[in-house]
């Protein structure tokens, strides 16, 4: 190969290498569980688009699959080491046992002009037991919180491994983090003092650990706020 030829081929590697590295690089979680929910409610997630490229990326579209997901975004536009948040909604009824659904998310990217997210739950069913009292928490304005217990009715102790909320419009006050069989996990849900008057719906999800099974069990409570 000649020297001329040689330069071309340098030039090429070398523009192709700044094509990538101008690039954008988009980061997230593909996959969210709900785990145990009940029947004909609505339950909240907020999936996270990181850019880590340096490239601006646009949202052209969302897509879903099924009548059951509502999808909204903070933002049309994805900057450099910045993220954008896509809020998704599922609607729990007509549906009984394990649920598998996705949607998709268009972007003017050339290396991820498309990206599928998922979420899973399982409708109208409780592992031993394991159900949240009440399945569903409503906080009218006379309520300053709401107490919710989750029975042991089938093993020597489980816990309360972790929780996630699908925002920031409530605290949680975990009042008993450990209950032996035929006692009761304990948590409080209690409203942000400086709510606006409206109505907020958000998510609580539970991570209970079940030492006999190794495991943990996930369940989700559709937390609906009234302030006037």
């Amino acid at each position: 190969m000649s020297l001329r030829a040689n330069s071309l081929a340098l030039l090429i590697v070398l523009l192709t290498q700044s094509l990538v590295a101008a690039q954008a690089k988009l980061e997230y979680d593909a996959v969210f569980d709900f785990g145990h929910v009940g029947i004909d409610f609505k339950v909240y997630h907020t999936y996270t688009l990181h850019n880590r490229g340096k490239r601006l990326v646009k949202i052209t579209g969302l897509n879903a699959s099924c009548d059951c997901t509502s999808l909204t975004k903070s933002d049309s536009l994805i900057r450099p080491r910045d993220s954008v948040l896509i809020h998704a909604t599922f609607d729990s009824k007509n549906f009984y046992g394990p649920v598998n659904k996705s949607f998709r998310i268009y972007t003017d990217d050339p290396t991820t002009p498309e990206i599928q997210l998922f979420y899973v739950a399982t409708v109208g069913q409780w592992f031993n037991g394991i159900k949240p009292d009440p399945v569903s928490v409503l906080l009218l304005p006379a309520h300053k919180s709401r107490r919710v217990t989750i029975p042991n009715r089938a093993f020597d102790k489980i816990t309360l491994a972790g929780f996630e909320t699908s925002n920031s419009h409530f605290d949680i006050n975990v009042t008993r983090g450990e209950a032996t069989k035929g006692a009761n996990l304990e948590l409080d849900v209690t409203p942000k003092s400086d709510l606006p008057k409206g109505t907020y719906r958000s998510s609580l999800t539970l991570s209970v650990g079940v030492p006999a099974e190794d495991d943990h069990i996930t369940l989700t409570i559709p937390v609906k706020i009234v302030r006037y």
